[in-house]
């Protein structure tokens, strides 16, 4: 296909695609997405293009002014996620575990009556933002921006931060040791979501995203 019949928005995810596809060592792509990143290069029905095979398909100037927010956006998703972190507490590296967490950016919000069950519906999806939510709490109706976020805690600070039983469970105060809390909290993503109330689709969203 001639490379000005490829929108801008098909041949970001092209050279997305590419560049998860080449990186053969996982240092910005997790195992997953590179081996995601190849089957759906492998569904068109053939050999997985180079990146510079992709570049020639989009055209390379395209490209060349392309790839530096195409690498940017994956280090961001990176950060969100927590991809080879140590722990955001201390910066220890033995047993690392991952807690989910969201924050939104609030457009609208109501008042709601009676319990509802949490649900949401996400579309429209641009990152780095992760999707357009309308979620649904006790009491409560947000419409708005949201994000996927993972808290990395080790072993030794989960022991020290963790309640009388040394359970450690997540809450706002913990998340907000998250390295980009406060720039995230600055671009008004200020209502935090713990794990129970953060829409599946987001979780997905935040781990299949090339």
């Amino acid at each position: 296909m001639p490379s000005q019949h490829i929108t801008d928005e098909d041949a970001f995810k092209y050279l997305a695609a590419a560049a998860a596809a080449e990186d053969h060592q996982y240092k910005l792509w997790s195992e997953e997405l590179v081996k995601r990143a190849r089957f759906l290069w492998s569904l068109n029905g053939g050999q997985t293009p180079t990146l510079n095979q992709i570049a020639l398909q989009v055209g390379v100037e395209r490209a060349k002014a392309m790839l530096p927010s195409v690498f940017a956006r994956r280090q961001f998703l990176n950060e969100l996620l927590g991809y080879r972190s140590p722990c955001h507490y201390c910066g220890g590296t033995q047993g690392l575990v991952e807690y989910e967490f969201a924050l939104m950016r609030v457009k609208t919000s109501q008042r709601t009556w009676g319990g509802v069950a949490a649900s949401v519906a996400l579309g429209a999806v641009t990152l780095p933002l992760a999707g357009i939510a309308s979620i649904k709490l006790p009491g409560q109706s947000h419409e708005g921006e949201a994000l996927g976020l993972k808290l990395i805690v080790c072993q030794a600070c989960r022991k020290s931060q963790g309640n009388f039983l040394g359970i450690f469970m997540l809450n706002e105060a913990r998340a907000s040791k998250h390295p980009l809390w406060v720039q995230l909290q600055s671009a008004g993503f200020t209502k935090f979501l713990d794990s129970d109330a953060m829409p599946f689709e987001l979780k997905v969203l935040s781990t299949t995203e090339l």
